[in-house]
């Protein structure tokens, strides 16, 4: 993991960018919520938008600043912009105060580089912050289901595991014929 930058609007969840993909996880589970594919060149850095909660941006290894909104898609960026010929190494997104959504990126040459996202990468879409709280309550219930299967499947094995590995008592011939002698005789000392 290179990069962790905790969500402005709801803060139990945060973006980790490590290797080649990006995830959205959540304080209250074991696995992430969210995986972006992986992609040919990795992930440098990441960060949420301040002023959009389904948006985050990631930097790349080969110049690209992809620009994510999760309630269009978890399969690809809705923008991807090659800013610069050299690895972008880091990222800080402006204030939301500020309310420009300017983004600071950090070039491995040693140069930075201001972007301006669009008006429609920076502005508030709507009901947007009601959605995405709904998509991340689904995706939390979802993988607390799985979880929850996967203990108890685990459980199961492990009672079998140790089912199986009891003792199996073996009566020999002798034996059973004198347990069946007892009972009969019980039984006629009862009736």
């Amino acid at each position: 993991v290179v990069s962790i930058s905790r969500h402005p609007f709801f803060p139990k969840h945060f973006l980790s960018i490590g290797d080649w993909t990006a995830r959205v996880w959540s304080e209250d589970l074991h696995s992430e919520l969210v995986a972006t594919p992986c992609r040919p060149s990795y992930y440098s850095a990441g960060a949420w938008s301040q002023n959009r909660p389904s948006v985050f941006y990631c930097t790349t290894a080969d110049g690209s600043l992809e620009t994510w909104d999760l309630l269009k898609s978890h399969s690809e960026p809705v923008v991807t912009s090659n800013i610069a010929d050299c690895a972008l190494t880091c990222l800080a997104v402006q204030d939301t105060n500020a309310n420009q959504g300017l983004l600071a990126v950090g070039c491995k040459d040693g140069t930075s580089l201001l972007v301006k996202p669009s008006a429609g990468l920076t502005q508030s879409q709507g009901d947007e912050k009601a959605a995405f709280a709904a998509m991340m309550e689904r995706e939390v219930g979802r993988e607390k289901g799985l979880e929850k299967a996967s203990k108890e499947a685990k459980a199961r094995a492990r009672k079998e595991t140790a089912r199986a590995a009891e003792p199996v008592t073996r009566v020999l011939p002798e034996e059973l014929e004198e347990l069946k002698r007892d009972i009969l005789a019980k039984l006629a000392l009862r009736g």
